[in-house]
């Protein structure tokens, strides 16, 4: 933990500001900003938040076309669309998870003759990030107990690593069912995959996910870029307390059917033509920062609505930090991983955030690089998947055939 005074200077190859001067000055050319940010006091900045766990690297700014803003809004819009493009994945990248996949199936029916593996989680939609965790779900009729499913993924584990494909195997309990969360090994692209048995509602969740993804223009953008922002705190990490991506989703579907600030339809069904989306993001900014309920209400982002919280953390004797409902089965909260302390950073992240939205003008190099940053192992490697990809198609054919 540390105060972030000077956090947000980090510009990559631009020159940095003066972290004193800029701290002073007064926000301009900001007319597009609702009234109540533009009055955010210059404190807002030095809220206590964790301490960033990224390196400051922004390869996005390739992406951008050096041109004159008249406002601050419209350059951060026209950053985050050149952050998603950044951040979708290529061609390549999404034929090494499909050859993952293959050899995961392969492994599997070793265990399960009758295994139907597929992907879930951001990895099964286009809210994928590049060094995103694969989750994979196996279904089959094999398995009828949780002993059975503890035994099974335990042969699993096994069997992975005879075939020289995991580097580490381990079981780890997440809600009602146990998680096979496995590394690769380097040659394998050294990703990270969790493998669930029979978890019917992820499935689901994923179609749910990607007709939103249809209807809700402004929602891809959205989910990105906060994903990010977390990302760079280590806060969107369920496993050790942070924000899902599939939590960050439902809360932004909620934000969009809602619309609290009351923008207009234009601004959430149009946002390429009206350039709203870094409105949109200090609107949602604004509101899961200063005026949501979190203690009280319990979010559904199926219905839209807020209902009062009455949930409380399986095997815990406190509250959980918030409550958001699965999109499938509202009985699970898919924030229930989140503690208070880890909800309270989460907040301070997104009051930084806002903050350094409001002190944004027209004269800054950028205003997106203030918010997020990437993983310099991430920029560095992805460029090497043709290589990983010949040795996938060559280890495949020995796997397949022992």
């Amino acid at each position: 933990m540390r105060v972030l005074s000077g956090l947000a200077y980090s510009h990559g190859s631009v020159p940095l500001k003066n972290p004193r001067k800029d701290r002073r000055r007064k926000p301009q050319n900001n007319e597009n900003w609702p009234a109540a940010l533009a009055n955010q006091s210059s404190t807002a900045i030095k809220k206590v938040a964790p301490k960033a766990k990224k390196i400051a690297i922004h390869p996005w700014r390739s992406f951008m076309i050096t041109k004159p803003y008249l406002s601050a809004s419209v350059m951060l819009h026209d950053e985050i669309m050149a952050f998603q493009n950044w951040a979708t994945l290529t061609r390549q990248e999404l034929d090494v998870r499909r050859t993952m996949i293959d050899c995961i199936n392969t492994i599997a029916r070793r265990v399960f003759s009758d295994a139907k593996i597929e992907l879930s989680g951001s990895s099964a939609t286009s809210l994928a990030f590049p060094a995103v965790r694969l989750d994979v779900v196996i279904s089959t009729q094999e398995v009828h107990s949780d002993v059975g499913m503890k035994y099974a993924l335990s042969q699993l584990a096994t069997k992975l690593k005879q075939a020289n494909l995991a580097k580490t195997a381990v079981q780890i309990p997440y809600q009602n069912a146990p998680v096979l969360r496995l590394v690769t090994l380097l040659e394998y692209g050294s990703f990270g995959v969790d493998i669930s048995v029979n978890n019917v509602d992820g499935l689901l969740a994923v179609n749910a996910v990607n007709d939103y993804l249809v209807r809700m223009p402004a929602l891809g953008p959205l989910v990105t870029v906060i994903n990010a922002l977390l990302g760079k705190y280590g806060l969107n990490n369920p496993s050790i307390g942070g924000l899902s991506s599939y939590a960050i989703t439902c809360m932004c579907i909620f934000f969009i059917k809602t619309n609290p600030t009351k923008r207009s339809s234009w601004s959430y069904d149009y946002p390429v033509i009206s350039k709203s989306l870094g409105t949109l993001l200090s609107d949602f900014l604004q509101y899961f920062s200063n005026q949501f309920p979190y203690s009280t209400s319990r979010i559904s982002a199926e219905k839209g609505k807020l209902y009062p919280n009455t949930d409380t953390c399986r095997g815990r004797d406190r509250n959980c930090g918030m409550s958001v409902e699965c999109l499938v089965n509202p009985e699970i909260n898919v924030a229930e991983t989140v503690l208070p302390l880890t909800l309270q950073q989460i907040v301070n992240v997104f009051l930084v955030g806002l903050a350094n939205i409001v002190k944004s003008t027209v004269q800054d190099h950028s205003v997106l690089t203030r918010l997020v940053a990437c993983d310099k192992n991430v920029c560095f490697f992805r460029p090497f998947f043709i290589p990983v990809i010949e040795y996938f198609v060559h280890r495949f054919a020995v796997v397949s055939a022992d």
